[in-house]
């Protein structure tokens, strides 16, 4: 069975074309000449896919001790769209629609498959656990094996697509073979991607600064180019007037004073345009939006206990992608307790059993 929940936001052509210009004009990483006879606005949807099912009398095999085991077992799961969350969108916010998905021009349909695919990888996931657990199976014993029958049927299978309207701008230039492309979000006033011809300015600060003091997930590079360039900026119009080595010796020597009114711009131009990494144990918490809690952990990764235990719980509750065992690793080096906990824990579950870390997390 599948639903549709929609939000939808009206918006005349003239001020979008408006809110377009605005945003790409204030922003000193983009060229400030714009023609309008060049912008193509399209209205479609994203869609954000929740998925919710349960098996009844699933079949297994069983091999322990070269001793052969079938059973039967009930399994439930859901699953819920990662960028829904990481927006922190609201479901309040939209609103039924007699309709199928098939009826709408939808901008990210690969989602669809993906969720789907990723549904019944889950619950096989789910399964296993489950199935170890009950028989205390330590499936890391090569000895020992499973077998799950392949799902023919479902005793409830739901799919809720929640649809949020957008407008996707494409802007078409001479001096490139692609349009610039950018999506508006009328439920967040602001724009998911915004892309135009680049600044001379950002061109030069691309060429010196593109690769990230450290490791930054693809989805987060944006943020960190964002406040890297503001640095740059900020340290341009500083050294018409003192030379870059005085300019970071007489940030170094301040930077102790933390009631400064300058100390988190030095702080930044340290990290940002000085590349001294070991300063960034003294960054602080960027933004209120779940997205920039993520991006500062990125960021704090190797400088923050609490930072890799946070990202590995996001990973956990399915919010974002990555390797939450590494992230658990890195945060229990730096003495995290929970970190190590959650370590010890994994390990001692027999399908991932393993002496060796347990001892080490112990």
């Amino acid at each position: 069975m599948e639903n549709c929940y929609v939000y939808r936001k009206e918006i005349e052509p003239d001020a979008l074309i408006s809110i377009y210009k605005e945003r790409i004009q204030e922003n000193p990483k983009f060229q400030n000449e714009i023609v309008e006879e060049q912008i193509s606005i399209t209205e479609g949807f994203l869609v954000y896919p929740f998925i919710e099912g349960n098996i009844k009398n699933l079949e297994y095999l069983v091999l322990k001790d070269k001793k052969q085991q079938t059973g039967v077992i009930d399994v439930s799961c859901n699953l819920a769209s990662k960028d829904f969350l990481l927006y922190q969108h609201s479901k309040k916010d939209f609103s039924k629609e007699e309709h199928s998905i098939s009826d709408y021009t939808i901008f990210n349909k690969e989602d669809i498959e993906f969720y789907t695919k990723d549904f019944i990888r889950r619950i096989l996931e789910k399964t296993t656990e489950s199935i170890c657990q009950r028989h205390n199976l330590i499936l890391t014993d090569h000895a020992n094996k499973i077998d799950i029958s392949p799902i023919k049927n479902f005793e409830k299978y739901e799919i809720q697509y929640f649809l949020e309207e957008v407008y996707c701008f494409d802007y078409f230039s001479k001096h490139s073979k692609k349009p610039f492309k950018s999506m508006y979000s009328t439920l967040l006033n602001d724009f998911y991607t915004l892309d135009f011809k680049k600044s001379e300015e950002y061109s030069s600060f691309l060429k010196l600064y593109k690769r990230p003091i450290v490791y930054i997930p693809k989805a987060f590079l944006e943020q960190y180019y964002s406040l890297s360039f503001r640095t740059f900026l900020t340290t341009k119009e500083e050294l018409n007037y003192i030379k870059p080595s005085e300019l970071y010796y007489k940030i170094k020597k301040n930077i102790k004073y933390k009631e400064y009114s300058k100390y988190e711009e030095y702080l930044d131009q340290l990290i940002f345009y000085y590349k001294k990494t070991q300063y960034l144990k003294e960054l602080a918490p960027i933004g209120k939006k779940l997205k920039d809690e993520i991006f500062y952990y990125y960021l704090t990764l190797k400088y923050n206990p609490q930072s890799g235990y946070n990202l590995a719980m996001l990973v956990l509750n399915h919010v974002i992608e990555d390797n939450y065992l590494k992230l658990f690793e890195i945060s229990a080096r730096q003495g995290n307790t929970l970190a190590k906990k959650a370590l010890f824990e994994h390990y001692s579950k027999p399908r991932c059993y393993n002496a060796y870390y347990i001892k080490r997390y112990s």
